[in-house]
């Protein structure tokens, strides 16, 4: 899920720091911690595209979580984040 959000964070070509800290907020309260949280960093500083995450979300509760996630920080108000949205549909 984690993937999902930064890859939707970044469908605008960056994350801010209001998308960054609904991504840690979300990450510490799953439980995200030690090593991961250093893969998390890196993440942020490289998040993976929308074919990596659709490609990745294979059956119909990965998909689920992949869409739920994004729309947890995806700006609706910006044209590249409600083309994210509409691709994952």
């Amino acid at each position: 899920m984690v993937r999902a959000m930064a890859a939707a964070a970044y469908a605008d070509g960056h994350i801010d720091q209001q998308e960054q800290n609904k991504i840690w907020q979300h990450a510490l309260e799953v439980g995200v911690q030690g090593e991961s949280l250093n893969r998390l960093d890196a993440l942020l500083k490289q998040p993976p595209g929308l074919e990596d995450i659709v490609r990745d979300a294979v059956t119909l509760e990965e998909k689920l979580e992949t869409y739920t996630a994004s729309v947890l920080v995806i700006d609706t108000e910006c044209a590249a984040g409600t083309q994210y949205i509409t691709a994952l549909k």
